[in-house]
């Protein structure tokens, strides 16, 4: 039985430009950049199981990135058609490939201890 086929993506030709600035950029995170050439690698019509080769990465990663891609082009677009600037375009474009807030451990002290031992 063949697997479905993913949602191919689009991207504006400034899009484009930005995703490959984020991947030439050296100071850019590690996680960041590889996101970036996975929307460009799907944009290039690649499947999911051409990227999760080419990048090593797992193929359920692959998935959530295209799909939070997917989700955010609404608003990249609206954007664009906005005019914002590129500063701008390309920090949505980072906002969409950040991880998401994450639960963390709960605190251990509240605010009242802290002061006292501080003090």
């Amino acid at each position: 039985m063949p697997s479905p086929k993913a949602m191919p993506i689009t991207l504006s030709s400034r899009q484009q430009v930005l995703l490959k600035q984020l991947v030439r950029c050296g100071s850019n995170p590690h996680r960041l950049v590889r996101r970036a050439q996975l929307v460009l690698a799907a944009a290039a019509g690649k499947s999911n199981t051409e990227i999760n080769q080419h990048l090593e990465l797992d193929r359920g990663q692959v998935r959530l990135w295209r799909n939070r891609w997917l989700a955010a082009s609404v608003e990249l677009a609206v954007a664009e058609i906005e005019g914002v600037s590129d500063e701008k375009l390309i920090k949505l474009i980072e906002q969409v490939l950040s991880d998401e807030a994450r639960e963390g451990t709960p605190n251990f002290f509240n605010t009242e201890q802290v002061i006292q031992i501080v003090a």
